[in-house]
């Protein structure tokens, strides 16, 4: 197989694996088995054939990597070949993508958004019919594997449990939840900035956008200001004032009716409420809440309740999610170890634009426990490094331009 073909190959595995590790439609009748096996052979066949980027940087991040991939197996008491495979296929999957030459992480970047744009935009177009009433073929309500997701399978997108709260479907595409849709055109839109991506960017918008997710609202917002005070270029602050102003001006005309999707969805979300501060702060059970106080008064805290709470047939965290599910199962010391993953990552690629979508990957870590799954974790990995060669690249135009005034104007 040649250079180009084995980076396909690879390239798809990738893609593969991320959209398995999170249930997208599509990938339901793919046996566990089989995008274990595909994790953890195709990345080690390829880098195996590349001549990998080993700086010591790089060395410390996989180092990083597998302790964390270690810990959760040790944690939770890991011990079937099956969990283990597909552990070790996470590894490898995350750890390939961290020593590939920078122009293999380039391409995977543009590989990888590329296919999720058209993983979205496939949905999109059947999603607005379904929304004009127009009837779709579809299967019954049912309970997902998991266990928790209640769906209804139109083929090219899903619907859930929103009808309980309004008569109206929020987009997941093919995606099991609305909330996993929002933070992956997040990081893919801030990941690519600088690239002239064109319909691709419009797709990532108009999914996160008609998802109403908040925390995917928040995360876009702040991130999006950030980025351009960090640029520090007028026309940039002025087209953001302009965007902005634009945008809140339409929602503000749209919440007028109260019945509206934004008002139900976002703005009675970010009314305060005396005991958990604003309404969408509704990410934990109450009984989580009082075992994750019970938690951190005791010294259970520094290891978390993962093999309790793998071993046990009460699952009472599926219905939570966010930072506090994720120290229930892993503790305070699988925590530290995710941050201090992101900290350093950011830190040995660190600029502007890097330490955007690192704090992006955190606020959306805090909102939801999913920053190791594959699909989140990878496309933080190569934007962050994507983003650091862009950077210093510019940095080296401008200084060569510079010194290139210099000289002219020395002779002159």
């Amino acid at each position: 197989m040649s250079k180009q073909g084995l980076f396909y190959l690879y390239a798809f595995s990738i893609l593969l694996v991320m959209c398995a590790t999170n249930n997208l439609l599509f990938t339901w009748f793919l046996p566990k088995g089989l995008v274990s096996a595909i994790g953890i052979v195709v990345p080690l066949l390829y880098i195996s054939n590349t001549k990998c980027d080993l700086r010591k940087t790089n060395l410390i991040l996989c180092f990083i990597w597998g302790i964390i991939c270690l810990y959760q197996v040790v944690n939770r008491g890991i011990s079937s070949v099956a969990s283990l495979s597909s552990r070790l296929g996470m590894f490898m999957c995350v750890a390939s993508v961290i020593v590939i030459p920078m122009s293999q992480k380039k391409e995977l970047l543009r590989y990888i958004t590329k296919g999720i744009a058209i993983i979205v935009a496939i949905s999109l177009p059947p999603w607005i019919l379904h929304l004009l009433g127009v009837p779709l073929p579809h299967s019954k309500v049912f309970l997902m594997d998991d266990g928790v997701h209640w769906v209804t399978n139109y083929y090219f997108f899903l619907t859930g449990d929103e009808y309980n709260v309004m008569k109206f479907p929020r987009f997941r595409g093919m995606f099991v939840e609305g909330g996993q849709c929002a933070p992956v055109c997040v990081f893919l839109y801030f990941a690519n900035m600088g690239v002239k991506l064109g319909w691709q960017k419009v797709v990532f918008l108009t999914a996160l956008i008609l998802t109403f997710s908040l925390a995917g609202y928040v995360s876009f917002t702040i991130c999006y200001i950030l980025y351009s005070v960090m640029i520090a270029k007028r026309y940039k602050l002025l087209k953001t004032s302009l965007f902005f102003v634009f945008v809140i001006s339409s929602f503000t005309y749209v919440s007028v009716n109260e019945k509206s999707p934004f008002n139900e969805l976002i703005i009675q979300r970010l009314a305060y409420d005396d005991e958990k501060g604003i309404a969408g702060n509704n990410r934990t059970t109450e009984y989580a809440e009082l075992r994750f106080l019970i938690l951190m008064n005791s010294s259970d805290r520094y290891f978390g309740l993962g093999r309790e709470l793998a071993h046990s047939e009460d699952k009472w965290t599926d219905d939570s999610s966010g930072i506090k599910k994720f120290i229930l199962w892993n503790g305070l010391i699988g925590t530290f170890l995710v941050f201090l993953f992101v900290i350093m990552l950011v830190w040995y690629n660190r600029c502007p634009l890097a330490v955007v979508l690192g704090l992006c990957a955190i606020m959306n870590f805090i909102v939801r426990d999913l920053l190791l799954s594959p699909m989140w974790i990878t496309i933080v990995i190569l934007g962050i490094f994507v983003l650091f060669n862009r950077y210093i690249k510019e940095e080296n135009k401008t200084t060569c331009t510079v010194v290139k005034n210099k000289k002219q104007n020395s002779y002159s």
